[in-house]
């Protein structure tokens, strides 16, 4: 899990000089007493000079008061320099300086109230005091107040624009109110003033990862190490993202580097223990989380994980313990509960739900999971409560629904359909999230449970069944093993098309060869008549359309795969023909192939449709038309490559972007895409279900592009799909 970065308080203290033409005994009392390099001996020259009395002016002990302030200050002794700050303020109301300082001491007592109280005065006395609005900034965000943090930050910078550190504070006020663009502003000209503040690439990769930028978090986090090769919170975010690219190995790397520089810090191994599970080696992820655990004993989220591991190894007893210690930690975390439910479930023993559930918010999620596994509500609720949220939050909901109510089914001896709906887990879920990497186990473990029933003879008195699997004919059904013929497979129809050659722009090096390879793989392996268009124009891919459209009527599948260019307008996606010449709106709807109508007309005809679009490369026919309306005065805005897509109500549709939707995706330098390289690669893995195909397809293409590629399923078949099953 990923730390921010705190905000920083400004911590210089500000001594006062000696008075001039003082008796030489008085100089050298006055000359210990400003000096800041000796602590003790500044106390003792202010102590000297303050055992005159009143022999010193009023001002000169508000000085001595305040300097020696400073000495116990610089001591640790917070409580003895607030007391001389109190008597130089006492003497001298109008001391900006002694509040400052008075105001610094109470940070370090954590006593923010009367920190800004003393900054407060210290501005009141000087409006033009630049620490005092940075460190008043400071507390207001400690408390959660950002906006009169922001508000002193930029009064901070007015005083002095020149100041990173006030530059990368007020990018975190912006980032803690989920401001993330005008955070990045912020981290840039902080940045920009100290290009080795490393503090401020770390915090601005945080917020590049809060928008979905990986590749560009990737490369600051990278910036902070190169500036400082210590820094632990940056290896261990580094590591997060490197596993939320499916990169376990280089994360592991990471979190040993975070370790390496704080071996007490227990997030690090708790993270590199989440990696070892993500690869399936449970004795490593187990040592990381004791470490975690021995280092905070008390963390309910590490008894959870590694109750977690230990469920995957099949020993439930020792997951119930955990799952019970992290209950105990935190009643009100729904998670552990459910877990603790789903091993006692497996291991055959009561449930506990309903009892450790007494402490929940049933309105919040998981709420309606809980509801579900108690019977309380259907499934189907529970699932229409996690489709209700939008962005992230859907996409976490729904994975956590697929995933319980997967377990739920197998808990009640339904196991094919709990395993469709841990394939639709294992599809959606992030790879960083628990429930991703156990959804993946018990996948594997059933898998193999089934293949070891298919192959081995009945035994003469049966024999148990391992309470890590599902009776073995029920395996079987789900997942039979062994290849099947084309005949078996039913009719399957796929239409085709590569773009290169545009004679308006440079070539596209890829398409037609992608094209060929998908279409030669799909007639070869996977027993489809294939339609192929290479560098169509409008009128030959109208009528490969046409065609493909005759032939998907009564088809069990229909597939259609697209190589080239294509475009966005109006919330409509388009694929450019090689003769595309978009002047303007009409163009641009009748000139090109709309993606939704030939979605709608293979769902209109086949009982399953497959839509794959390789289309979001650099356009310089999109970006000629955009000229042609912002000169017209009619610009459609700044949004790149494709817009979302939905498939039609009740259609068994799955549709995949190459990348994310109004991103651009490479078309790489070999002879295929990244995408299309990825989904060769993928699509003929046996007996895997096409959204787990999908899956792995986008952790491939990520890897392969460094992260700056992220290819995204925006529709989910209801059934699923195996392209390859096996008997």
């Amino acid at each position: 899990m990923k730390l921010s970065a705190w905000f920083v308080v400004a911590g210089c203290m500000l001594a006062w000089g000696a008075p001039l033409a003082q008796a030489a005994s008085l100089d050298a009392e006055w000359k210990d007493c400003v000096q800041e390099q000796d602590r003790d001996l500044q106390a003792s020259g202010c102590t000297k000079l303050l055992a005159r009395g009143k022999a010193l002016g009023v001002a000169d002990r508000a000085i001595a008061y305040g300097n020696r302030g400073i000495a116990f200050a610089g001591k640790d002794d917070f409580d003895r320099a607030i007391a001389d700050y109190d008597q130089a303020i006492k003497l001298d109301p109008n001391f900006a300086d002694a509040y400052y300082n008075r105001g610094i001491a109470h940070d370090a007592k954590d006593n923010r109230d009367r920190a800004i109280a003393d900054y407060d005065a210290a501005i009141r006395i000087n409006p033009k005091y630049t620490d005092a609005y940075v460190n008043r900034g400071a507390d207001y965000a400690a408390k959660g107040d950002h906006d009169r943090a922001i508000a002193d930050y930029d009064s901070a910078i007015r005083l002095n624009p020149k100041d990173a550190d006030t530059y990368h504070n007020r990018g975190l006020a912006y980032a803690a109110k989920d401001d993330h663009d005008r955070a990045i502003v912020d981290y840039e000209s902080a940045i920009r003033i100290n290009p080795e503040l490393a503090a401020a690439f770390y915090d601005r990769a945080i917020s590049y990862e809060a928008k979905d930028e990986r590749a560009r978090a990737m490369a600051d986090y990278d910036s902070a190490i190169r500036i400082d090769p210590d820094y632990a919170d940056a290896y261990n975010n580094r590591g997060s993202l490197h596993q939320a690219n499916g990169d376990y190995d280089r994360a592991i790397a990471d979190y040993d580097q975070a370790i390496r520089v704080e071996p007490k810090s227990a997030s690090p191994y708790s993270n590199r223990g989440s990696a070892n599970s993500g690869k399936g080696d449970y004795v490593k992820a187990l040592a990381d989380f004791d470490e975690a655990i021995g280092l905070e004993p008390d963390n309910s989220r590490y008894h959870l994980l590694r109750g977690v591991a230990y469920f995957s190894k099949a020993n439930h007893d020792q997951a119930i313990a955990d799952f019970d210690a992290a209950i105990r930690l935190d009643s009100a975390d729904a998670y552990p509960a459910l877990f603790e439910e789903i091993a006692l479930a497996r291991a055959g023993r009561p449930g506990q739900l309903r009892a450790n559930s007494a402490g929940l918010d049933m309105d919040k999620w998981p709420g309606p999971v809980v509801k579900a596994w108690l019977d309380e509500i259907t499934p189907q609720a529970a699932m229409a409560a996690a489709t209700a949220t939008d962005g992230k939050a859907r996409r976490d909901n729904v994975c956590d629904a697929n995933f319980y109510l997967g377990e739920r089914e197998i808990a009640r001896g339904n196991t094919a359909a709990g395993l469709q709906h841990l394939r639709r887990a294992a599809a959606d879920c992030a790879s960083t999230v628990i429930e991703y990497d156990v959804a993946k186990a018990e996948l594997a473990a059933f898998a193999a449970a089934a293949k070891a029933a298919a192959v081995q003879p009945a035994p003469a008195v049966a024999a148990p069944v391992a309470v890590a699997a599902a009776p073995a004919a029920v395996i079987a059904a789900a997942l039979p093993p062994g290849p099947v013929s084309c005949a078996t497979l039913g009719k399957r129809v796929a239409l085709v098309v590569g773009n290169s050659a545009y004679p308006q722009a440079a070539a596209l090096a890829n398409p037609v060869n992608d094209a060929a390879d998908v279409a030669a793989i799909l007639r070869e392996k996977l027993c489809f008549t294939v339609i192929e268009g290479k560098d169509a124009t409008l009128a030959v891919f109208s009528e490969k359309i046409g065609t493909i459209a005759e032939a998907a009527s009564g088809a069990d599948v229909a597939l259609f795969y697209y190589a080239g260019h294509g475009m966005q307008f109006q919330q409509t996606n388009y694929l450019v023909p090689v003769d595309a010449k978009i002047a303007n709106e009409y163009d641009a709807v009748h000139g090109n192939i709309s993606a939704q109508d030939v979605i709608a007309l293979l769902e209109s005809r086949a009982k399953v449709t497959l839509m794959f679009l390789d289309a979001c490369r650099n356009n310089p026919v999109e970006e000629d038309f955009r000229r042609r309306l912002s000169v017209a005065g009619r610009g459609y805005g700044e949004t790149r490559g494709l817009a979302p897509m939905a498939s039609s109500r009740n259609a068994e549709t799955l549709v995949m972007f190459a990348t994310r939707p109004n991103d651009r995706a490479s078309d790489g330098d070999g002879r295929n895409s990244p995408f299309t390289q990825a989904f060769l690669e993928n699509i003929t893995t046996p007996g895997k279900d096409i959204e787990l195909v999908m899956r792995d397809v986008a952790a491939s293409v990520r890897v392969k592009t460094n992260g700056k590629q992220t290819p995204q399923r925006l529709t989910e078949l209801e059934h699923g799909l195996t392209l390859l099953p096996v008997k």
